[in-house]
This record gives C-alpha cells, sequence and structure tokens, in this order.
C-alpha cells in the first residue's frame, strides 16, 4: 500500500487521484487523519486512528476537506464515548459554527415573525459572534462564558437584553445538541442566575391614563402613519410587532369587524382575534381610504418604502422615539392601554386576555369564550379616549386626502 504523507486539501487529493500508485494520504498536520481511496479511485475513505485502529467517519468528495478539519474534535468526542463517528456537513469546531448555523436554521423558521428573525440576526452579529465565535466548543465552560460573554455584556445592555442573549446562545446550543449535531451540550445545566442576579423588577409604564388628553393632542402633529400605530396600540393593546405586521387580509371591516392576528405574528405564538369598535372600524377605513389614494393596493397596513414588506421595526422605534422625545417607549402605549382597562373597571383576567398574555390552561378555559366582554371592554375605552379629545379617531381632521405617500411609505401630512 503505497502511503503519501502531504497537507490534505481538496485540490491535492484531486491531483491524486490521477495517481494510482499511491492508495493512501496522510495528512502532515494532523497524523491521526488519512484519507483512502477506493479502487475506482473517484471515491475516497475518511478515517480517524482511534487506540491503533483506523474508523471510517465519511468519504470523499461527498465530504470536502473543510468538512473533516472542522468537525475533528467533534467526531474524536463520538469516538470516544461510541467507538464510531460520521462527519456531517453541519459538524462544528467552534462556537461562531455554531452560532452561523442557528442564525441560518431561524431564518428559515417559518413560526417565527420577520422581527424575531431580525433579532437573532442581529444579536449573532452584533453580540454573540464577537465575544463568543473564535471559541473552540470544547473549550466552553461557566467560567468562560462568565469572562468572554455574560460580565462584559452587562456593563453595556439592560439586565433583560443580557437574559436574552443568554437563552439564544442557549439555544443554539440546545437545537444542536437535539439534532445529534453536538456530542454534548455544555449549557444544559447552566442559568443566568449563575453569574449573578439577572432579576428584575416589573417596569412601571412611563404613560399615564392622565397625560393621555396631551398625547392625543400632540398625535395631530406627527406624521399620520405614527398616529395610526399609537392609536392602534393604545387603543387595542397591541404589541409593536404586532401592529407592523399587520396586514389587510386578516382585517374585516365590514359584518363582524374584527382583526385577526395570526399566531407567527405574536410573541406567544398564540393567534388571536381582536373584535374592533366602531370607532377603531372608522379609523382603519380612513388608513385603507388613503392608502388606495396614495396608489397603494398592497397587503400591509403599514408598508415598508420597497412596498414588499411591513415597516421597518427600527426606524418606527426611532420615529417613536423623536416622537416621544425619549420620555417613553412603544411599550408603554401597551401598558397605558392596560392601566386605562384598569381604571375602567375591566376584570384583571379579561384585561389580560385582551393582552394576549400566556395564562394557564385553567384560566385560558374560563375566559378563552368570554369575547362579550373583552368587546364590551374596548367600546368602553373607545368612549373613554373620545371623552379626552373629541375627534382621536378621525385621522387628520385638519387636512384632506392629498396622496402625497413621503418616502414611499404612506402616510398623511398636515395641511
Amino acid at each position: 500500500m503505497a502511503l503519501e504523507k502531504i497537507k490534505i486539501t481538496d485540490s491535492a487529493i484531486s491531483t491524486h487521484v490521477a495517481l494510482p500508485s499511491i492508495k493512501v494520504l496522510r495528512d502532515t498536520q494532523n497524523p491521526l487523519l488519512q484519507l483512502r481511496f477506493k479502487a475506482n479511485r473517484c471515491i475516497g475513505v475518511w478515517r480517524i486512528l482511534y487506540r491503533n485502529k483506523w474508523l471510517k467517519v465519511g468519504e470523499w468528495p461527498e465530504t470536502k476537506t473543510r468538512d473533516i478539519r472542522n468537525s475533528f474534535s467533534v467526531l474524536i468526542s463520538k469516538i470516544r464515548d461510541n467507538q464510531e463517528a460520521k462527519v456531517t456537513k453541519d459538524c462544528f469546531i467552534t462556537i461562531g459554527d455554531l452560532l452561523t448555523w442557528y442564525k441560518d436554521r431561524m431564518a428559515d423558521n417559518a413560526n417565527l415573525s420577520d422581527q424575531r428573525k431580525k433579532d437573532i440576526k442581529s444579536s449573532v452579529k452584533c453580540h454573540l459572534m464577537p465575544r463568543l465565535g473564535a471559541v473552540n466548543l470544547l473549550d466552553l465552560d461557566k467560567n468562560l462564558l462568565d469572562k468572554k460573554f455574560v460580565w462584559p455584556l452587562q456593563k453595556e445592555l439592560a439586565k433583560s437584553s443580557v437574559v436574552k442573549k443568554f437563552h439564544m446562545l442557549k439555544a443554539a446550543f440546545t437545537d444542536a445538541y437535539d439534532l445529534d449535531l453536538l456530542p454534548n451540550h455544555p449549557m444544559a445545566t447552566m442559568k443566568i442566575s449563575d453569574f449573578g442576579d439577572f432579576s428584575e423588577d416589573a417596569k412601571e409604564s412611563l404613560l399615564k391614563p392622565r397625560m393621555v388628553p396631551a398625547l392625543l393632542d400632540e398625535m395631530s402633529e406627527q406624521q399620520l402613519y405614527l398616529k395610526m400605530v399609537c392609536m392602534l396600540m393604545l387603543t387595542l393593546g397591541t404589541r409593536i410587532g404586532e401592529t407592523l405586521a399587520a396586514k389587510w387580509r386578516n382585517i374585516n371591516l365590514t359584518f363582524d369587524p374584527a382583526w385577526d392576528i395570526p399566531k407567527q405574528d405574536t410573541k406567544t405564538k398564540k393567534a388571536m382575534t381582536i373584535h374592533l369598535p366602531a370607532q377603531v372600524v372608522q379609523l382603519l377605513k380612513q388608513w385603507k381610504a388613503y392608502q388606495k389614494s396614495g396608489r397603494y393596493n398592497g397587503p400591509f397596513l403599514f408598508p415598508h418604502p420597497n412596498k414588499k414588506d411591513s415597516a421597518d421595526y427600527n426606524v418606527v422605534q426611532k420615529d417613536l422615539h423623536a416622537f416621544s422625545s425619549g420620555e417613553w417607549c412603544s411599550h408603554d402605549l401597551r401598558k397605558c392601554a392596560r392601566i386605562c382597562w384598569e381604571e375602567q373597571g375591566v376584570d384583571g383576567l379579561v384585561a389580560e386576555r385582551m393582552l394576549n398574555h400566556e395564562l394557564g390552561k385553567t384560566t385560558r378555559a374560563y375566559t378563552g369564550k368570554a369575547f362579550d366582554l373583552r368587546f364590551s371592554a374596548l367600546k368602553s375605552h373607545c368612549l373613554w379616549l373620545e371623552e379626552q379629545k373629541e375627534n382621536c379617531f378621525i385621522l387628520n381632521p385638519r387636512s384632506t386626502l392629498t396622496g402625497d405617500c413621503g418616502n414611499g411609505e404612506v402616510s398623511l401630512n398636515a395641511a
């Protein structure tokens, strides 16, 4: 058996295919790795030396050199445990390899909202990769994670954000381990509390019911798409992601008006139906009429300037930040709606259902069909809002439809 010791690369393998005297290639970089050609030489067998025995782990050209090198440490670990192993294209050597796989996998996850996919992509790029991308998977332990990730991160981000990034990293390991792409799960028993106190008290709403009259007045000076976003959240208590993802096909403005929010657009992954009071129906009809006058007949309530997607979450948040001068954020609109309902005498469980919060099975069973109570609460809330500002559900009482689409995003400009 003719043996050739070389640095194995795909191009080197291709060169030696034409040399029938060479039966085996031994890697000079890693003497435990070899490629043995089969009789027809179009196929080679990757083998790893373990306890004086060569074990098959894959075939060339299906398995490229890069795949075998990246997965070598994982394969050795599997061989130690099972005396056998097989390379796959999704084997990883660094946490960066794992994170790239997880990011791509989540991008194809039909159960995630577009905003959630963007959040994962951004977190991987901006926080996880810079701190952990080059770390070998076999080197990860609690001490390393604390020094390189959790403790540096808590200097820059809020506690809640650190918790989210930690859970995202753990989810990547869990998914890969469950699919047998990792020989072990180094984070299986880790909890964020292992690294310090990351619990936070529930944040108080920065918008109070007593501030609503002034807020409604200030809305009239804003871009009208922003008023639409604020009014829907302040009236219906929807989340910003649910609001921006809204599509006309899920909204019925005629018989039994309602907004069906699909599960992929909700944080809890539970579909929700909101029966719409007359004032909200009136507001939505005005917005739809304006979109048509501006030559937009697309599917979104709040289209992106390219008109192919929904509005950009970060752009809207930036506009809301400018509107509020940084004094409150989009979630405070939702919180304010909840406080208003409480002050208006809405039962707590009914209010939680109106917010589509996650409830226990028993609680859902008692409140799941109580849509009459929720609809009645919304009607009363709309009347209360009109008491604070009579024409708050008129999109722009000081102007007519101008057809001005601004920067490609449908909006109304005050006269």
